[in-house]
């Protein structure tokens, strides 16, 4: 049977619902999700590949409008065979949309490669590890330096709390910017600001949840994961320098995996870790996680007008 491309805007509760059931581990293909981006200012497009009417693969797109150019964004690439329809209705979509940049992520996806398209802007390799919460021996791979400290977490009195209230996703934001600013003075490049209000949101509308590491009332590391009905994906953490001495952020992830998997969740995906991360990737593969090797890029789908207005802001913005 033929396979089509199908693009529908704002998307109903019955193709959300269809969308969530292709990839019941992936947070990122949930209607909470696409809520949390609309009400921050995204249009949201429901992309599928469709086999007469039903969809076989898809995922969400994100249309970003501005007065000059416009950016189409897709969070979760879902896994495709390269003679699918997508692309050319993806590339098709942006066009008759006005689009300037179109730009592919993969966070939360499974082995997916993005083909070669016209006008590549930039591409780049990145690894996510994923934590399989139905192995008989969850800890099996568990690291000798994340057993002692969460060991340590654990000596010094470390409680679990789940939390849903602004004063916890201040805090969550401090122990970011924290946990950036240490990053930065080894000399890595990472931004150090964090706000409060896009974690609200997602706690707001379900579609993420906040767990936290405390001590005597005080916050010593925080964890951000997004939800799907199958699987978890590790949004942000940070800790604060009390908890980094303590094995805050080993004590939290175990024990946010263990509540995951006694809730019934299959996949606890912790995020990705580029290539100048190596402290991060150790954290994230110490835990005995899997690595999936991934991709992302950004094209130009814009007429050729648009492309000399889009590269000279884009020449601009880069001297910001």
């Amino acid at each position: 049977m033929t396979l089509h491309f199908l693009a529908e805007r704002s998307p109903g509760d019955a193709s959300c619902r269809d969308l969530a059931g292709l990839a019941s581990h992936n947070p990122f293909n949930t209607a909470a999700y696409a809520a949390v981006r609309s009400a921050a200012g995204a249009e949201p497009w429901l992309l599928a590949v469709c086999r007469d009417k039903q969809l076989i693969a898809g995922c969400y797109g994100f249309l970003q409008r501005g007065r000059l150019t416009s950016r189409f964004e897709v969070h979760s690439l879902p896994k495709l065979e390269q003679a699918t329809p997508f692309w050319a209705g993806l590339v098709k979509l942006c066009r008759e949309q006005r689009v300037a940049e179109l730009k592919i992520n993969s966070f939360g996806s499974i082995d997916t490669q993005i083909p070669k398209l016209d006008r590549e802007l930039g591409r780049r390799a990145r690894r996510e590890y994923c934590l399989d919460l139905t192995a008989p021996s969850l800890w099996q791979a568990l690291s000798s330096n994340h057993k002692r400290n969460i060991k340590r977490g654990k000596k010094a009195g470390l409680t679990l709390v789940q939390c849903g209230e602004a004063e916890a996703a201040e805090a969550h934001a401090q122990a970011i910017g924290q946990s950036m600013r240490r990053r930065e003075a080894r000399g890595e490049h990472v931004s150090t600001a964090a706000e409060a209000s896009p974690f609200l949101a997602l706690m707001a509308q379900g579609a993420g949840q906040l767990f936290q590491a405390k001590v005597e009332g005080r916050v010593m590391s925080s964890l951000l994961v997004l939800r799907a009905e199958k699987g978890a994906y590790y949004h942000s953490a940070g800790s604060v320098p009390e908890g980094m001495a303590l094995g805050a952020a080993h004590f939290l992830v175990s024990g946010v995996a263990e509540l995951l998997r006694d809730e019934g969740l299959e996949v606890f995906n912790l995020g990705g870790a580029d290539a100048s991360e190596e402290g991060l990737a150790r954290f994230k593969a110490g835990f005995g996680a899997h690595p999936i090797d991934l991709e992302a890029a950004r094209f130009a789908v814009c007429s050729p007008m648009q492309r000399v207005i889009f590269a000279a802001m884009h020449a601009v913005g880069s001297r910001l």
